[in-house]
């Protein structure tokens, strides 16, 4: 009986994860360079779903996403692996794919939360406004390299951790060797709606099995105090 009710417990705990990372993709459907999140369940046998040390994890889903147009010389698109680098005033660094870029008074390029763009050497910084960003993460003006861009990219075994949005850690990063830029344009969120939407009904049908097991449990209770109660 005991065993019933724990499998209940299971099953409805690992229906509230589902429910919850699709929530998330949905809402960031439209959010660029937002990298869908994935619970370890999802990715092995239903046997293990029951563990309840598989619930709590999640990896990201690093799949590319489509590059679209913005016309804006600012935007940046990463073709392949990376991620950007940003700092913020504090020191703060995190990471990202989402390219939406302009040049602040400073003349540094920065993102909508006024975190500076790394390059290989520290802040990108634009002196005049007619900037043209190679492939490679080299920024020229007037034809002068004047910085280079560049990504990073998860250590071996470094696991990447979503901080919400499309801003992730790295407790580890190591330099892209080979850059693939595309300038005036951005990489929208990789979410498949299609998929969030099966996995959404496939988390309500689990759910509604765990609940018909505390059903299940309930009425096998209810029997045997009525049993018991007519001796």
């Amino acid at each position: 009986m005991a065993d019933l009710i724990e499998s209940a417990r299971a099953i409805l705990s690992v229906s509230e994860r589902r429910m919850e990372a699709t929530a998330n993709n949905v809402a960031n459907l439209t959010t660029p360079g937002f990298k869908s999140q994935k619970l370890y369940s999802d990715a092995v046998s239903e046997a293990s779903t029951l563990a309840p040390s598989t619930v709590e994890k999640s990896r990201v889903d690093l799949t590319q996403g489509k590059l679209s147009k913005t016309g804006n010389p600012y935007d940046l698109a990463i073709g392949g692996a990376g991620f950007f680098r940003l700092a913020g005033a504090n020191g703060n660094i995190v990471y990202s794919r989402q390219g939406q870029f302009h040049r602040d008074g400073d003349g540094r390029l920065v993102n909508a939360q006024g975190m500076a763009v790394q390059g290989a050497d520290g802040d990108i910084v634009l002196p005049f406004a007619n900037a043209q960003i190679l492939g490679d993460g080299t920024v020229l003006q007037d034809g002068a390299a004047v910085g280079r861009i560049a990504l990073f990219q998860p250590g071996d075994g470094v696991e990447t951790r979503a901080l919400g949005g499309s801003f992730f850690a790295l407790s580890d990063a190591e330099e892209v060797k080979e850059v693939q830029l595309h300038q005036g344009m951005v990489e929208t969120s990789n979410v498949a709606l299609a998929d969030e939407m099966v996995a959404m009904m496939e988390a309500m049908r689990n759910a509604e099995g765990g609940a018909k097991l505390v059903q299940t449990y309930d009425d096998l209770i209810g029997r045997a105090i009525t049993t018991f109660g007519q001796r």
